[in-house]
């Protein structure tokens, strides 16, 4: 999961530059990607909590291990911190199926992941590797909202219908 930051970096301006451009079927379909993208941020997300939770693991073994106790260990708010909080929370917002296909909930999550991760830090051994990986990990994801009838296409097909049937 540590690619689905870059990969969402590289492909979601893509993705937004083609859905300003595009009418009908395409534009349908780039917003499903587009909310693909942002639910596999959310488990980027989930990656980066169990990174910061091995983190405390092993700033209290290594305590412990000198004989430090947890309550003299300095914790400080700085930037770092506050960027790391919200690249874990504001994913958060993809939960709701209206934002995750929204333009304007993506634009915020691409400016932290730039924020974040400077594209001249980018580790780009493999990249070949990594991309077929995201590509795998983007289909199965897409595959699975589909199934749940979770794509944003048939979520208006759902209210139509629920529409139809109260009226």
């Amino acid at each position: 999961m540590v690619f689905v930051d870059i990969a969402y970096a590289v492909t979601m301006p893509l993705c937004l530059l083609a859905l300003l451009c595009s009418t009908g079927v395409i534009r349908r379909n780039l917003q499903a990607v587009m909310a693909v993208s942002n639910l596999l941020l959310l488990f980027h997300s989930f990656f980066l909590v169990r990174q910061l939770i091995g983190i405390v693991q092993l700033m209290r073994s290594l305590g412990q291990q000198f004989g430090i106790s947890p309550r003299t260990m300095p914790m400080q708010a700085d930037v770092t911190l506050v960027r790391l909080l919200l690249l874990i929370l504001y994913p958060l917002i993809f939960l709701h199926p209206k934002c995750r296909s929204n333009m304007l909930f993506s634009l915020p999550a691409l400016g932290l992941i730039y924020w974040n991760n400077n594209p001249s830090w980018w580790n780009t051994n493999d990249v070949l590797f990594k991309t077929l990986q995201y590509l795998c990990l983007l289909c199965a994801a897409y595959a699975l909202l589909w199934l749940l009838k979770k794509l944003p296409f048939q979520l208006s097909a759902a209210d139509n219908r629920d529409k139809r049937t109260v009226s």
